[in-house]
């Protein structure tokens, strides 16, 4: 389970201090672990990816990818 917490940019949470966000674990490879709504990869040695699915307002899903390099 991976459990997340969002926060302002003043570090204000916006849900009370005990509420996360939840993502099951799902699945583990040698290279990727996917959770419920979220995926991260290893690319490569210095790189990898997230895939955060996103409900939007209207019930759809959009997953938005972010890239991290060093």
């Amino acid at each position: 389970m991976l459990q997340l917490k969002h926060f302002s940019s003043d570090l204000t949470g916006w849900k009370t201090k005990d509420e996360t966000v939840d993502f099951p674990l799902k699945e583990i490879t040698e290279n990727k672990v996917t959770f419920e709504g979220m995926t991260f990869e290893k690319v490569s040695t210095n790189e990898m990816t997230i895939d955060v699915a996103i409900k939007n307002k209207n019930q759809t899903v959009d997953t938005v990818k972010f890239n991290y390099n060093n």
